[in-house]
């Protein structure tokens, strides 16, 4: 990970999804980019996920991502033991690092956000941070030209794609119509 000026950005996107109108929906709740070192992504990681105590963390494993969740995993035990000692809640441990799909590149992957965007099945947060960054990034995206300056989009199009990133499942609605009976006949003696 280079600490340059002009080197990538590191980015970190929480998203939610949810059913909505028989379709799925991804909201986009923060954006935090920058370029910072193992120590200080950790911090933001953390902070996110004190923010955001049931979301699930996924790493791509590659650009030094098996690194980075293998100290995320030992940062994490750490920051879990002082919250015991101070009887607060522990965070989630659902960190997975993973390898990115090689059939689809990473251009193609930008593009398939856009219908998302145009139906309204991508939304965003009023209050999230790094949005005037990501929607920067998202409208000056030029397949044919990729930006250097996409990793804000390129982490909310690995989140689109990915397959544990999925709508809750929504609760079976039983319908139960009143039944006509008549009443049995009895005997009374």
């Amino acid at each position: 990970m280079s600490l340059k000026a002009s080197a990538d950005n590191r980015a970190l996107c929480v998203v939610s999804v949810e059913s909505y109108n028989e379709n799925v929906r991804y909201i986009v709740q923060d954006v935090l980019f920058g370029v910072w070192s193992e120590e200080n992504t950790i911090k933001h990681i953390l902070e996110l996920k004190s923010q955001y105590k049931t979301a699930k963390t996924y790493i791509e494993s590659e650009g030094g991502g098996l690194i980075l969740h293998r100290l995320l995993l030992s940062e994490l035990a750490k920051f879990n033991q002082k919250a015991k000692e101070q009887g607060l809640e522990l965070l989630s441990e659902d960190i997975f690092c993973y390898t990115p799909s090689r059939k689809i590149s990473k251009v193609d992957k930008i593009k398939a956000m856009r219908p998302f965007y145009n139906t309204g099945l991508l939304v965003f947060n009023h209050n999230a941070r790094g949005l005037e960054q990501f929607k920067k990034e998202l409208f000056s995206f030029n397949p044919d030209k990729p930006f250097r300056k996409d990793d804000c989009i390129d982490a909310c199009a690995s989140a689109l794609i990915h397959s544990d990133v999925k709508a809750p499942l929504s609760e079976s609605i039983e319908c139960v119509l009143p039944r006509h009976r008549k009443k049995a006949r009895s005997w009374r003696i």
